[in-house]
């Protein structure tokens, strides 16, 4: 074992260190002046060896430290974890075995085996298996359906230092799995659509499909398609759904697949207007809706409050009621127009104190804007966008985030990898956007990605700033330490901060596997930091909407509505494209989120939690005068979203129901039981979860549709068979550890690989505080000696 030592000197406070030269010129002033004094003459001395001591004491407080780097070498040795679950048996398991039998004569290994029969617990038995510092090659189909996901092992590999890497076999049977993702309650009357999804190992395979809704054939056909979509509207009830593949294949259980809808009424909305409004066409298509100049009525059989265009004076009178009616759980949609928010004098109203808004727009134009840009510049940007192009995909996102800030704004520049670098002080903006972009433009990506350090180092730059703080993190994702700089973001949130981050990958972040690394990790970090995560190609419009020169309101005919924050059940894979004409002017409230803007800034869409209840504010009009464009059937889904939102469990306010979920065979799944008694029977034993609701769990014995206590459910098989490729989200999670996927026949790329990965580097840091305080003591007794002696010569 051999060891390489490297030592790199820093200062963490430099700027602490800019002082000694103000000292030095203070000082030069002060024996200037007394030039020329008699009695000056002999402070000349004293007056050079303070600056010295004053100096030693600068460079203490500016904390200089040591970095030292230990790369040790160890002997070449790699831990092969196997897969032994049965959905693996779709796979080439010879080749498999005779790489790691090749493997043997090269380096030492160790195996071990995951997944067991018909549960690939592959998170929890890599988690269990993983040590420190060492090198992992994974042989598995990558398909984990129990226990911890692939993105622990990702965190947990990068908090002891070790890689993952994996083998990709092919499969060798030809098999092909069906499944239906769809809502488990619709609303009646309502286009609620279902996706047949098909999975299988040959891409150009045709199968025979059938897609039965109510016993009925509404999908028979032969395709190459891997997704069908069926959309109906239902009666109340309980609904079955069916897909079948009529193909012959290796696996005969995941050929069919079961589910249930259970269909309720439409929820009950109260509409208070004292107009014609727009609202009421729109919104009677998906609630029953109750019209009313007056709330004498609102009870809690209503789920939802939509208020249009009211002025304070009509509803400071009610909002006791209002607030009651929301603090039990029921929704409160406020919508904008010429009577309202501004126009109807809601600032320092009753209502006000409800909204997730203020009224104004002048403490937003007037506060000093602090932002401080985190760049990632790991080698894992490259990774992502493949060699040649990443550096540069990466900095032109940077360059787009200066190019779009406002000029009056305060901005900061940090590049990390495993360090951070300050390339640019919390400076204003004004005439240095060039010269930032030049800097920007110069860096060098290389090294690994540790996300916590340079949002660390920005959070430090930014905590003694006057003003809005904020804080844009651009990077992939590909990073340990999540639950570090989650800590962090909230941190920084409690300290009036703002983190966003940008997403240079195209990850899925709302997949389960891909929480933890990629986009689900940005989105987590600006989730806890009260921001806003978007991707790359968003960058300029986003960057400008937040942090751009923002029009005042009568500069323009009409303005682009933007999804701001996509992070959100109302906006998620949202798209709309309606022009405004007008709008209310109001400003977010602190614990609020904006999910909708303007192309000028102004918020559009603003929601917040009220006790237990939810609400939504909606800056502009019901669509007379200003906004008809949110009217149309493309964009209103923005409208009916933040409806359903308020409105949570649209079942809330039934006295009476039961609910058993879909579940898979020979395990158990949840019966929920809303009832005014307690329920009883023989064989299930209920445990009291809420005021009148009750949980239990079932067996699941027997495949197909169910029926107990009046409520339908689904069985079906086994998650095990449900992915029957090779699961492409374990080469993310492997690359994120520095690790990578080999082919089979790649011996020698593994052999050298482990090799590599065995070189560890060890980082200690060592502060030398303690030397330039020693010295400037010792310094100080010195001057105090000479002086002493000199006084004793004169007497």
């Amino acid at each position: 074992m051999s060891q390489i030592k490297i030592l790199y000197w820093f200062v963490e406070y430099p700027w602490v260190v800019g002082l000694i030269i103000p000292l030095i010129i203070v000082m030069t002033i002060f024996v200037m002046w007394n030039a020329g004094k008699r009695k000056g003459k002999g402070r000349l001395p004293l007056i050079i060896s303070r600056t010295v001591l004053f100096a030693l004491l600068l460079i203490a407080l500016a904390s200089p430290y040591v970095q030292e780097e230990t790369v040790v070498q160890g002997d070449p040795f790699v831990k092969i974890m196997m897969d032994n679950s049965t959905s693996y048996n779709l796979f080439d398991r010879k080749s498999a075995e005779n790489t790691i039998a090749t493997l043997k004569n090269l380096i030492e290994v160790e195996e071990k085996t995951i997944g067991y029969e018909e549960i690939s617990a592959l998170g929890d038995d890599v988690l269990g298996n993983l040590e420190k510092d060492e090198s992992v090659l994974l042989v598995t189909d990558g398909n984990n359906n129990h226990g911890s996901s692939l993105g622990d092992i990702a965190l947990h590999a990068a908090r002891l230092n070790s890689t993952l890497n994996a083998l990709r076999v092919e499969p060798l049977q030809d098999d092909s799995s069906i499944y239906i993702v769809g809502p488990e309650k619709a609303i009646e009357g309502i286009d609620t659509t279902f996706r047949v999804k098909v999975d299988k190992t040959i891409p150009d395979k045709g199968n025979h499909i059938t897609v039965l809704l109510d016993d009925e054939v509404v999908y028979d056909v032969i395709t190459k398609d891997t997704m069908i979509e069926v959309t109906r509207q239902f009666e109340g009830g309980y609904h079955t759904l069916q897909a079948m593949i009529g193909t012959d294949d290796f696996e005969k259980r995941n050929n069919i697949f079961y589910k249930v809808v259970k269909v309720i009424k439409k929820p009950k909305v109260v509409l208070y207007t004292e107009k014609d409004s727009r609202l009421n066409e729109l919104l009677s298509k998906v609630y029953e809706i109750t019209p009313t100049a007056t709330l004498d009525e609102l009870s809690n059989d209503y789920q939802a409050l939509v208020i249009d265009d009211l002025s304070a004076e009509k509803l400071d009178p009610n909002v006791n009621r209002i607030r009651d009616f929301v603090a039990d759980g029921n929704g409160l949609f406020v919508v904008g127009g010429k009577n309202s928010y501004d126009y109807g004098n809601y600032k320092e109203s009753l209502i006000q104190g409800l909204l997730p808004v203020d009224i104004g727009t002048g403490e937003k134009k007037d506060e000093k804007v602090n932002i401080v840009i985190v760049v990632d510049i790991s080698k894992s940007v490259g990774d992502t966008y493949g060699a040649g192009s990443a550096e540069d995909v990466e900095k032109a996102l940077a360059l787009s985030v200066i190019d779009n800030l406002n000029d009056a704004s305060q901005v900061g520049v940090i590049a990390f990898n495993t360090r951070a670098y300050v390339v640019s002080e919390l400076l204003p903006l004004a005439g240095r956007k060039e010269e930032l972009k030049s800097k920007i433009s110069s860096l060098i990506n290389i090294g690994n990605t540790h996300i916590p350090i340079g949002l660390g180092r920005g959070i430090q730059m930014l905590e003694t700033a006057p003003g809005g703080k904020n804080i844009v993190v651009i990077s992939d994702g590909k990073s340990g330490g999540v639950s570090q700089s989650q800590t962090l973001a909230m941190e920084a949130a409690e300290k009036g901060m703002k983190v966003y981050a940008i997403s240079v990958g195209y990850d899925d972040p709302d997949d389960d596997q891909n929480a933890l690394y990629g986009d689900g990790y940005l989105q987590s970090i600006a989730r806890a930091g009260k921001g806003v995560w978007f991707k790359g190609e968003e960058t300029p419009q986003k960057v400008k909407a937040i942090f751009g020169e923002h029009t005042e309101g009568d500069a323009r005919d009409s303005y682009q509505a933007i999804v701001l924050d996509e992070d959100h059940f109302i906006t998620q894979d949202l798209e709309i494209s309606a022009l405004v004409t007008g709008f209310n002017q109001v400003l977010p409230k602190a614990s609020s989120r904006v999910l909708i803007t303007l192309d000028s800034g102004e918020p559009i869409m603003t929601v917040w939690r009220f006790g237990l209840g939810r609400i939504v504010a909606f800056s502009t009009d019901s669509g007379s005068e200003w906004s008809g464009d949110f009217y149309s059937a493309d964009n209103s889904i923005a409208l009916t979203r933040g409806l359903n939102w308020v409105i949570g469990d649209p079942e809330r306010g039934v006295k009476e129901y039961i609910d058993i979920k879909d579940g898979r065979i020979n395990e158990t799944t949840e019966i929920i039981v809303k009832t005014l008694k307690p329920p009883e029977d023989e064989d299930i034993v209920f445990y009291k979860i809420g005021d009148d609701l009750y949980s239990a769990t079932i067996p699941t014995d027997s495949l197909g549709f169910h029926e107990r206590f009046g409520a339908k459910y689904a069985v079906n098989y086994k998650a095990e068979y449900e992915e029957v490729n090779f699961n492409e989200e374990l080469e993310k999670i492997v690359q994120s550890t520095g690790g990578k996927v080999f082919e089979t026949n790649d011996i020698s790329g593994i052999a050298e690989a482990i090799s590599t990965q065995n070189r560890r580097v060890i980082e200690k840091k060592t502060y030398l505080r303690w030397p330039f305080i020693i010295a400037a003591l010792v310094w100080y007794l010195i001057e105090v000696c000479i002086r002493r002696i000199a006084e004793n010569r004169k007497k």
